[in-house]
């Protein structure tokens, strides 16, 4: 009698395992892992140092009016950085020398459309090891 309820159970709970209906999640739901590529584009398809001064501006409060100067400068960024990327003509160590001057020159251009305080709320953020262009040194601080 005993064994007879244990299999009546166990077939109850293998029919509602079978019967069960499949996650409610859809498929086309599920994250997506991010690429490898270092230089694999972020948000809205840019390039991690674009996506990272992004991210940083959006920590500076920044009015209508700067959002719209900006926002070319960093699409402006964007072209720049992946055409040098793109050139297979230009040696690896060139191309990161190319690469920080292009980010060096786009943040002095974003930098003048900045008030004073957020100059110095950007510099922090990037000293922070937060920078466009590369890791933050030992020791928390970045040349520049």
């Amino acid at each position: 009698m005993k064994s007879a309820l244990i299999l009546i159970a166990a077939c109850t709970l293998t029919g509602a395992a079978i019967a069960a209906p499949p996650s409610s999640r859809p498929i086309d739901d599920v994250p997506a892992t991010q690429p490898a590529d270092p230089q694999a584009k972020h948000e809205g398809n840019r390039l991690p140092q674009v996506d990272r001064l992004s991210r940083q501006l959006d920590q500076l409060k920044l009015t209508d009016e700067q959002k719209q100067k900006i926002s070319p400068l960093l699409d402006k960024m964007q072209q720049n950085l992946e055409s040098v990327n793109a050139d297979a003509a230009i040696p690896a160590a060139e191309k990161k020398d190319k690469m920080s001057e292009a980010i060096k020159v786009s943040l002095q251009a974003i930098k003048e459309q900045l008030t004073p305080e957020q100059v110095t709320q950007l510099k922090s953020l990037r000293q922070n090891g937060d920078e466009p262009g590369g890791k933050a040194k030992k020791g928390g601080k970045k040349n520049g």
